[in-house]
């Protein structure tokens, strides 16, 4: 998404004020999926503290100007070292804990280390 986006800006540069701009939250956990609404035209929907700590972080990026919030312990799960980015501890709305998060501003450094057993 990150990579189509500088794309689309790069195609639409001559009627934009303002480059287009998203960003994105990582968590991990249970949620509960399904669809819903009218069956001819049902959405796909997510619940749950999961889902909502994901779009917590997605809101911080515009706070920390990054295009990238991960949790610290969504990352290690996965088994990503990610270098350059900056480290912090948040307050997340909905909940009594703060949480360790990684701000990544550039996609770049990511990297797989293929160690997911050991973050078990």
């Amino acid at each position: 998404m990150l990579d189509r986006i500088d794309k689309l800006n790069a195609r639409l540069g001559d009627e934009l004020t303002d480059p287009l701009r998203i960003g994105v939250g990582i968590h991990m956990g249970d949620a509960i999926v399904g669809s819903m609404g009218p069956p001819a035209t049902p959405i796909i929907s997510a619940l749950g503290d999961t889902v909502n700590v994901a779009a917590r972080l997605e809101s911080l990026t515009k706070e920390l100007g990054v295009p990238l919030v991960i949790s610290k312990d969504t990352a290690a799960y996965a088994g990503y070292e990610i270098r350059g980015a900056i480290s912090h501890t948040v307050p997340v709305k909905g909940r009594d804990a703060e949480m360790d998060i990684l701000a990544i501003s550039d996609l770049s450094e990511i990297q797989f280390d293929g160690n997911v057993e050991a973050a078990e």
